[in-house]
């Protein structure tokens, strides 16, 4: 089972808390935790914390879990994932994957996909247009608790030309994602 980890920020609130956010991909601005939630699907594999910075998830050692990110912002900005890095126990430094039990670190997978563009004439009725999109995935290999760290950037558009332009580079920890046996 595939299950889908969405991070949400606010990128008009991130604009104002860090006004002057990094440039540099390697070492981009961290975000408190506050700052940023998860939302996990099917909701059937969430057992507790969904709408906040600490994930527990009824999960098989089959499943995949699926990072995206996606703001709440209803603005010209955007928001993209770029890495998700596997932390070590104590959520401090970054590790190997085979150290954690885990076979496979988080890797990115260009996705596309239809969706629905309504009809200004008759909003009942829709276009379908193509959408690539990035997601992060990681086969889960081992229960337990697992610290992430999410690096993400935002993308303005310009209101007078159109042209989009990167704000900058965050990065996000969440406190944990517990992964836990099907019941």
């Amino acid at each position: 089972m595939i299950i889908d980890i969405k991070m949400v920020v606010d990128t008009g609130m991130l604009r104002q808390h860090y006004p002057h956010p990094s440039q540099d991909t390697i070492a981009p601005t961290a975000i408190a935790q506050k700052d940023a939630f998860m939302v996990a699907a099917p909701l059937q594999s969430v057992h507790r914390g969904h709408g906040s910075d600490s994930l527990e998830l009824n999960a098989g050692t089959e499943d995949v879990l699926r990072w995206r990110v996606s703001t709440t912002a209803i603005d010209m900005r955007y928001v993209m994932l770029y890495k998700v890095i596997l932390l070590d126990e104590k959520g401090a430094v970054p590790v190997d994957a085979g150290n954690q039990g885990l076979k496979t670190k988080p890797t990115g997978v260009l996705t596309s996909r239809l969706y629905p563009v309504p009809d200004i004439t008759d909003p009942t009725h829709y276009t379908e247009s193509q959408r690539l999109s990035v997601c992060w995935e990681l086969p889960i290999k081992k229960y337990g608790k697992h610290h992430f760290q999410l690096l993400f950037y935002i993308v303005e558009q310009n209101a007078v030309d159109g042209k989009l332009k990167t704000v900058g580079y965050y990065s996000w920890e969440p406190r944990k994602i517990h992964l836990k046996k099907h019941w």
